[in-house]
């Protein structure tokens, strides 16, 4: 889970161009699917998607698919001119996820009360996509989305109790080992389920 651990042409083209391939794993959609996750550089270095004209997240079920898709459209792309060089670079090379969004994973977690590094590492980053999501199309409902108490709350204990001071300091963590965290766990369950099942209502895919 995470950040990929493949490294090549492909890895090193995402990296040159600040975009990404996210695997996305979800029991709902029957399958993994994939979508384009990118730093706007023409949008003061904002995250975004790629979306449909109908502000839908495009995926696809291969990653080869996805971006055979994207090369043939003519909507509107973030950063059009570095994302269609990317495009171009990236046809006839080997192509994967950069980074793999489980959650099955997260929700599990929360009903076994797994509460790991690991895991609140992986939550902090879907409600981080979420709101990428919802900042990219300016709407106020999705970002108040992913701003509910119980995942507000999970989101500052990471910040707090684990990426800023392991940010600032040289000790290495054990991202199985198991940490307080006291919560209502319940709660915390519906709210990321409302999150995963708007974020998927938000997704298109194409192929």
């Amino acid at each position: 889970m995470g950040s990929s651990e493949q490294k090549g042409i492909f890895y090193d083209l995402c990296q040159q161009y600040k975009t990404w391939i996210i695997e996305y794993n979800s029991a709902n959609m029957g399958s993994p699917i994939y979508m384009v996750w990118l730093t706007d550089g023409m949008d003061d270095n904002q995250d975004k998607f790629i979306v449909s004209e109908e502000e839908q997240i495009i995926a696809a079920t291969k990653p080869e698919k996805l971006l055979q898709y994207l090369a043939q459209g003519d909507w509107a792309l973030p950063d059009a001119d570095t994302t269609q060089k990317w495009l171009l670079r990236s046809t006839g090379i080997q192509v994967y996820p950069n980074y793999v969004c489980p959650v099955d994973w997260l929700i599990e977690g929360v009903n076994t009360k797994r509460t790991t590094q690991e895991w609140f590492s992986e939550m902090t980053n879907f409600i981080n996509f979420f709101r990428d999501f919802g900042e990219q199309l300016k709407d106020s409902m999705l970002i108040k989305l992913c701003k509910t108490p119980e995942l507000q709350k999970a989101w500052d204990f990471f910040y707090e109790e684990m990426f800023w001071p392991g940010f600032k300091g040289d000790e290495k963590t054990d991202k199985d080992a198991s940490l307080v965290y006291q919560t209502d766990f319940e709660q915390l369950s519906r709210e990321l389920s409302q999150l995963i099942t708007v974020f998927e209502n938000n997704i298109e895919v194409v192929g």
